[in-house]
């Protein structure tokens, strides 16, 4: 965060920019520069030529990475793109803020006015593109993308998770408030997410939190970038602590596949808590599952009254929940999944 900071005071003249360019907040791309390359130091040593040859004949993603390779020779003749030097990450993106060549050719902004569209060693370039790259896939200026909200007493946890979409006033109306400012405008389609279960942080996703996705399809990854985005805007941080364990990914399997034995698509048996298994976790039916897990330690631990202490009280700083209204113990899965991390790009050289 200090380094994030740092980078937002040295380069506030190209942010102030891009605010007013495309409406994106200096927060949203420091943490997508710090994710993507540690601002910068980090933009990895694989060919950019091998790499994207490599994945346009691998037989899961093709229909992506051929298409990026005839990008790569239009940068060529551009003088873009040097297939003997270009290197950067193993999945074929380049420079700073980890572009394909087809979105440096569609995005690709001179920032620093040098003639050039340099990714790899000019911030302004790196941002400037990054963030008409969001624009481009749909970011809407002066919207918010993520807020942390207090749950009331009676949340119906089925209604959780990105599949149901509410105008903000219907949360509202259901006892959803924020945790640190009020909420957002009352007709913004949202989303209540629970990245960490039941007994951690709550979450409204407004619609810009589906830009993220056009980034990294990954909700992991999405919502901690989008979470972090919050934090070098001011948001506070989520302060209590998380009391209880997740599921390992062995015990995450055997979950996996009680929700599949009762009939609901989880995916692949794979030990990682993704969409279909949130999805499928989050059906009123979810109960049965847990109870067929009884002998798993973490599940028992969550299914067992007497060794589960109520979550912290936590009061919304705006019209919060009155006190005693807490969230009553119940089953709650963790992810396990690690953020996925590609290497930088480097431009031709």
């Amino acid at each position: 965060m200090a380094h994030g900071q740092k980078n937002a005071t040295r380069h506030k003249h190209i942010f102030d920019q891009i605010e007013d360019l495309y409406g994106i907040p200096p927060g949203v791309l420091l943490a997508f520069w710090a994710f993507e390359t540690d601002f910068g130091a980090f933009q990895g040593n694989y060919n950019t030529r091998n790499a994207l040859v490599t994945l346009a004949h691998d037989c899961r993603r093709p229909e992506l990475f051929r298409p990026q390779i005839f990008a790569a020779l239009e940068l060529f003749l551009r003088d873009a793109f040097n297939p003997e030097t270009t290197q950067g990450a193993w999945a074929g993106e380049i420079g700073m803020v980890q572009m394909l060549p087809q979105d440096i050719l569609d995005n690709g902004v001179d920032g620093d006015g040098d003639g050039l569209v340099d990714l790899r060693s000019s911030p302004a370039d790196a941002l400037m593109s990054g963030a008409k790259m969001l624009s481009n896939m749909g970011w809407k200026a002066a919207q918010p993308w993520l807020q942390e909200v207090i749950l009331p007493f009676d949340m119906d946890w089925s209604l959780t998770g990105l599949d149901t979409q509410k105008p903000v006033s219907n949360w509202a109306a259901l006892g959803v408030q924020g945790a640190n400012q009020p909420l957002y405008q009352a007709d913004l389609e949202s989303s209540i997410i629970l990245p960490q279960g039941r007994f951690g942080p709550a979450f409204i996703a407004y619609p810009n939190f589906h830009v993220y996705f056009e980034w990294n399809q990954s909700f992991v990854y999405v919502t901690t970038a989008a979470y972090f985005a919050t934090l070098f805007e001011g948001s506070p941080r989520y302060g209590s602590e998380l009391e209880y364990p997740g599921l390992n990914r062995t015990e995450m399997k055997s979950l996996q596949s009680t929700l599949r034995d009762l009939g609901y698509d989880v995916g692949k048996i794979d030990g990682i808590l993704g969409a279909q298994t949130r999805r499928a976790k989050g059906s009123k039916r979810v109960g049965a599952a847990c109870r067929c897990l009884a002998n798993l330690g973490a599940v028992k631990r969550a299914l067992s009254d007497s060794k589960l202490k109520p979550p912290p009280k936590r009061v919304a700083k705006s019209g919060g929940l009155s006190a005693g209204k807490l969230t009553p113990p119940s089953f709650q899965l963790f992810s396990n999944q690690p953020i996925p991390t590609g290497l930088p790009l480097v431009p031709a050289s």
